[in-house]
């Protein structure tokens, strides 16, 4: 899988002729890390899913779910990073169950 890149909010995983296209929530986080911490969350979905695009979905879906989660707990432009780290380490099951949009 190459590197994303971004258009937006949007990041582009490429691998051989699939492409896969993820919104990745209209939150203010400063764009890089939002797209390492990302990737790493593929990374470790990659480790209990064989699948490498389920895996590679399930992760930003958490992803975008944990920044919609954070987006409404913040306090002020300082606090999204704290606040998307703590819902990451909150979200569970029922919640991306619920709140994953897919179609």
């Amino acid at each position: 899988m190459h590197a994303p890149f971004e258009l937006a909010e949007i990041a582009v995983f490429v691998a051989g002729a699939d492409a896969l296209l993820v919104n990745l929530g209209a939150f203010d986080i400063e764009r890089r890390s939002a797209i390492e911490v990302a990737v790493a969350l593929v990374c470790a979905a990659l480790a209990v899913e064989t699948d490498a695009w389920m895996a590679t979905l399930a992760a930003l879906a958490a992803f975008g779910v944990a920044g919609e989660i954070a987006a409404q707990r913040v306090q002020g432009p300082g606090s999204f990073a704290a606040a998307m780290i703590d819902a990451l380490h909150g979200i569970d099951r029922g919640t991306l169950r619920a709140r994953v949009k897919a179609s």
